[in-house]
């Protein structure tokens, strides 16, 4: 569905588009490159072709792995185990449900 000469960048799901599909897609010119966090095999077998593309970009889906990302979190859960003892909303919720947690 993306047009000609588009850019992929995945790093959602490996399989969402399959390693195969963006390697045809790249090599018949749809794709003008492709940024890839995810494989349908994880890791990208060595002797993958992505992996000497010109036109791709890989990275090892660790994004989140990095020291600054894991304090980030830790502060974020410590600054919400605070706000919620202290009676407050507590900060990114995402499912829907109150934001302050009450004691039963």
């Amino acid at each position: 569905l993306l047009p000609e000469g588009a850019l992929l960048i995945n790093v959602a799901r490996g399989g969402i588009v399959p390693d195969d599909a963006v390697l045809a897609a790249l090599e018949g010119g749809r794709l003008s490159g492709a940024a890839l966090d995810v494989y349908d095999q994880e890791p990208l077998p060595a002797d993958h072709p992505l992996r000497g593309h010109d036109d791709v970009l890989l990275s090892p889906h660790a994004a989140g792995g990095t020291r600054r990302a894991q304090s980030n979190i830790i502060t974020k859960v410590m600054d919400n185990v605070r706000t919620a003892i202290e009676g407050r909303p507590v900060s990114d919720v995402v499912n829907g449900v109150d934001a302050v947690i009450r004691r039963r």
